[in-house]
């Protein structure tokens, strides 16, 4: 009984530390786009990236200062930071409210963007 209850231990251990590296490899992504649908939990980006809102999910406006998730309504112009997912979609981990789509010659104005 003590073997089975030490095989079970050890690969319920080893299980979850398969689904923690996995989630660390998960690709980052970095996006801008325009709001094309917002429904609770959910935005879509540029009419077919679906962003996920999460209890992770930090919204921040433009200068880098957090927000409530509350401003997000209405805006028609982010830029998200987040983990790809098998389905294509995005769990954002940050979004920045932006004022208008930002033009490569004018990044450097937003020192949170990493597109390239």
């Amino acid at each position: 009984m003590k073997k089975i209850l030490a095989v079970s231990l050890l690969v319920g251990v080893l299980l979850n530390h398969g689904v923690v590296v996995a989630e660390k490899q998960r690709p980052w992504k970095f996006l801008q786009g325009g709001v094309t649908e917002h429904t609770g939990d959910r935005i879509v980006l540029n009419e077919h990236l679906v962003i996920n809102i999460t209890g992770k999910t930090r919204v921040f406006n433009s200068y880098g200062h957090e927000r409530d998730l509350y401003y997000l309504r209405g805006h028609k112009w982010l830029y998200v930071e987040g983990k790809l997912r098998e389905d294509g979609s995005i769990d954002a981990e940050r979004i920045y409210l932006l004022p208008d789509y930002i033009e490569r010659k004018d990044r450097h104005r937003y020192p949170f963007m990493k597109l390239f």
